[in-house]
């Protein structure tokens, strides 16, 4: 009766000890392939970030070769301002550092005497009614040495390689400072239209 005992306890033991040893062998398979799927997980990543590296162009670099498409004669500034001419009209576009955005201005579209102060009342309720209707920004500022003020139109733009056809793209955003431009100066002629017939 004992020597069954003892026997039982051996094979138990001998089944548990077994057990153990099977249960470390899967583990540490479990353990091997999650590492490898992390390995090739990294390896992947890793592959496409030196992908997306590669493709990257600087937004400064990209607006070049943009303009160069277009046919845009253009001059780099000391301030890091790219001056360009399209359809007759100078821009100053500007791209900090790794942000993926073109500021772009048109610089004095419309300008009138300081001491028309008519004029500076129509420009500036028209220019308030048009920066809440436009994706361009209308601004003004005062000229000290000529005495004028000089309406400017800004746009802020994104500009990455993703965006398809992006020399169209970028033709189609210079266009809205056009129409912007002619919005503002037919605003003006109405205003000053409606004056007359007001004061008639």
């Amino acid at each position: 009766m004992a020597m069954h005992i003892i026997t039982g306890i051996i094979v138990f033991l001998i089944c548990y000890f077994l057990y153990n040893r099977e249960q470390e062998r899967k583990t540490e398979k479990e353990m091997d392939s999650i590492m490898e799927r992390v390995n090739q997980q990294e390896t992947d990543s890793n592959e496409n970030n030196m992908i997306e590296n590669k493709d990257k162009i600087a937004t400064k670099d990209l607006l070049l070769e943009v303009l160069n498409d277009i046919g845009c004669e253009k001059e780099e500034m000391d301030d890091g301002h790219i001056r360009f001419a399209y359809q007759g009209i100078s821009f100053l576009a500007y791209t900090g550092g790794d942000y993926p955005f073109v500021n772009l201005i048109w610089p004095w579209c419309h300008s009138f005497s300081s001491f028309d102060i008519d004029e500076f009342a129509r420009v500036r309720k028209i220019v308030n009614e048009l920066n809440l209707n436009t994706d361009c920004t209308l601004c003004y500022s005062n000229n000290k040495e000529s005495d004028e003020i000089a309406v400017h139109i800004r746009y802020s733009i994104l500009f990455i390689t993703q965006i398809p056809q992006l020399s169209d793209y970028f033709r189609s955003k210079l266009n809205q400072f056009f129409a912007t431009q002619r919005e503002l100066m037919l605003r003006i002629e109405k205003e000053k239209i409606q004056e007359k017939t007001y004061n008639a």
